[in-house]
């Protein structure tokens, strides 16, 4: 094989590997413009039971949940677990917007026709710089791409560091994210209906608690959107 036949091998490898990437879950190799996961997997992933619910059918530690509506995609099964995981904590940003296309078509007609904002729950500053990114603004991007809802990225603020949710109890949860978010756009946020948007809700302890400040500030709705509920 001549340097040139070589090289021309070499060449074809490399974009193989770059434009035809191996899904997630399954590792089925994909085809060029596939989304990280191939049609099989996402079809297998479960979704949440029920992906629609009432604020008010919410039962966080007793206490009622503070957004009037929550909807999920999935359940948290061990494959979106993995997808999750990915996306917050290998560097996938792009895994965060294939999967808000997805949560943004399949819960986009129940906010057209509407008007209101789009809020993301924010990281702490710290946190964001050591991602490079917060996973729900880009899951938020996409919602407000589909909706046409205006994103307020920074309405909310993170004030302090809190633990990571996953490792906490119930009580735990709702004590570390107590006081930890305060509104910075108290202008845009006023008399607005605020969809949040998060990647999973397990207690609600995180959605409560945003909810929370986004209505003492004034928001006359909070509707809670997620990539998974566990």
């Amino acid at each position: 094989m001549g340097i040139r036949a070589l090289g021309d091998v070499l060449i074809a490898a490399v974009e193989a590997f770059a434009f035809y990437p191996y899904c997630l879950l399954c590792e089925r190799r994909l085809g060029r413009g596939r989304d990280l996961v191939c049609a099989d997997c996402w079809e297998a992933l479960p979704p949440a039971e029920p992906q629609w619910l009432r604020g008010e059918d919410s039962d966080f530690q007793g206490l009622p949940a503070r957004f009037s509506a929550r909807f999920s995609l999935w359940a948290y099964s061990p494959e979106v677990e993995r997808l999750i995981h990915l996306m917050k904590y290998r560097n996938r940003p792009g895994l965060a917007r294939v999967m808000g296309r997805r949560v943004a078509c399949a819960c986009s007609h129940r906010f057209r026709g509407e008007r209101g904002i789009i809020v993301p729950v924010p990281l702490h500053r710290a946190r964001k710089r050591e991602r490079g990114y917060n996973q729900s603004e880009l899951l938020a991007q996409e919602l407000a791409r589909e909706i046409g809802w205006p994103l307020v990225a920074e309405a909310l603020a993170r004030v302090r560091p809190t633990r990571s949710q996953a490792t906490l109890s119930r009580e735990e949860r709702a004590g570390n994210v107590r006081g930890a978010f305060v509104v910075r756009r108290r202008e845009a946020v006023q008399g607005k209906r605020c969809i949040l948007v998060d990647d999973v809700v397990t207690t609600g302890a995180t959605a409560n608690e945003c909810s929370r400040v986004l209505l003492e500030a004034g928001a006359a709705e909070v509707m809670l959107v997620t990539v998974a509920a566990a």
